[in-house]
């Protein structure tokens, strides 16, 4: 499994960026969630880090699935992704606060467009790179 980051057209690493401006608990929980997944086979990955979207009324989801975060606050984070564009990838799309967009109208939106150019183009998905530890 390769994870991988939406990269915006100036060049910019979108997942990062959130990653890098959020506090210890997320980033902590971000990398657990992606080790989690790392070790177990997709068709098995759990519910309670990861869910498969369908459309919601308002909003077109079909064909983007959520990793699930949660801070010590209850405040929830989710980052909208795809399987692909490899077989063997998972791509990061768009990092949100579920308060900010609870039926993820405008995040579905914007996830798919995003979608539509990591298909059109390999290049806007980097290779997620992990942190050094210190």
């Amino acid at each position: 499994m390769t994870f991988r980051c939406y990269i915006s057209s100036d060049g910019v690493d979108q997942i990062r960026l959130w990653y890098d401006a959020q506090g210890d608990v997320i980033q902590a929980g971000l990398l657990a969630v992606m080790e989690t997944l790392e070790a177990i086979n997709r068709d098995k990955w759990p519910e309670s880090c990861f869910k498969e979207l369908e459309n919601r009324k308002g909003s077109q989801c079909d064909g983007l699935v959520e990793l699930i975060l949660k801070d010590d606050a209850g405040v929830h984070y989710r980052i909208f992704g795809f399987s692909g564009p490899r077989n063997d990838d998972f791509t990061m799309l768009l990092p949100i606060r579920k308060n900010d967009d609870p039926t993820y109208k405008r995040s579905c939106e914007e996830a798919q467009k995003r979608k539509a150019e990591v298909i059109h183009d390999w290049n806007r998905a980097r290779e997620w790179e992990a942190p050094q530890s210190d």
